[in-house]
């Protein structure tokens, strides 16, 4: 691009400093080991394991998991905190379970005295019928 006589470019003298590059990966004053945070739950950088994501990181819960059993898990496979925290990969904090349909009626659909599953829009009904919570404001 040709500048016209007297408009010099906002750049012109700086030059690029090839000594000074940001550092890679692990001389990066930030690196964290390939540890992040997403949705609650840690991701480890394994690009080489067979179930990672295309940035080539996995969830740590998977990776503890697989582990303990001694082979990749499933696609379909749900591996489930006990105590709720995502962050809490210990191995005895850890369930597996053969798909989310198990995973869902064990550990977080309600049922009711006879046993029977209570849909979701009557639960909010039972929340406020024994909070006695006043919606309309009468």
């Amino acid at each position: 691009m040709a500048f016209k006589k007297g408009n010099n470019p906002w750049n012109k003298g700086l030059t690029h400093k090839k000594d000074k590059r940001i550092p890679i990966k692990s001389k990066h004053p930030r690196w964290k080991g390939g540890r992040r945070m997403s949705n609650g739950y840690f991701l480890i950088k394994v690009p080489n394991h067979p179930n990672c994501k295309i940035d080539g990181y996995i969830y740590e819960h998977r990776l503890v998991m697989e582990k303990m059993i001694g082979r990749y898990l499933k696609q379909k496979e749900v591996v489930h905190h006990k105590n709720g925290n995502g962050l809490d990969n210990r191995p005895i904090n850890l369930k597996l379970y053969s798909g989310s349909g198990k995973h869902i009626i064990k550990e977080h659909a309600k049922r009711n005295n006879l046993g029977r599953f209570i849909p979701q829009s009557r639960l909010l009904n039972i929340y406020i019928y024994i909070n006695n919570i006043n919606i309309g404001g009468n």
